[in-house]
C-alpha cells in the first residue's frame, strides 16, 4: 500500500509524505522479525537466546541474513534479495512513475 501511495503521489506531481516513508522501514522490520521468529525451518536448538525476537531486532540485517541462510541455505539469499526489494519498493515505484512522466 505504501508503494501504491508513493506511486500515486509521484504521478500527481507531489512528494509522498515524509512521515509515511520514515515509518515504512520500521513497520517492515517488525513484520520481518516476527516472521523470522515464527519460522519453523530453524529448530529451537539453533536459536541463540530466550528472547530471540529482540536479538533479531537489535542486529536486524546481519542476524536475519544468517538466520535465512541457516534455515533455507542458498534459497535464503533469494529471500534476502526479495526482502531488500520490499524495503526499496516505495522508492522504486516513485522512480518508475517519474520516469514514465
Amino acid at each position: 500500500m505504501t508503494s501504491v501511495y508513493a506511486a500515486w503521489c509521484c504521478s500527481a506531481g507531489t512528494v509522498p509524505g515524509d512521515d509515511v516513508l520514515r515509518l515504512y522501514p520500521f513497520v517492515m522490520g517488525i513484520l520481518i522479525v516476527s516472521w523470522l521468529v515464527s519460522d519453523p525451518a530453524l529448530p529451537m536448538s539453533r536459536k541463540p537466546s530466550f528472547d530471540y525476537g529482540l536479538l533479531l531486532w537489535v542486529s536486524f540485517p546481519l542476524l536475519a541474513t544468517y538466520h535465512l541462510y541457516v534455515a533455507h541455505r542458498w534459497r535464503g539469499f533469494l529471500i534476502v534479495i526479495g526482502l531488500i526489494m520490499l524495503f526499496l519498493a516505495p522508492y522504486l515505484s516513485c522512480a518508475v512513475m517519474r520516469a514514465i512522466q
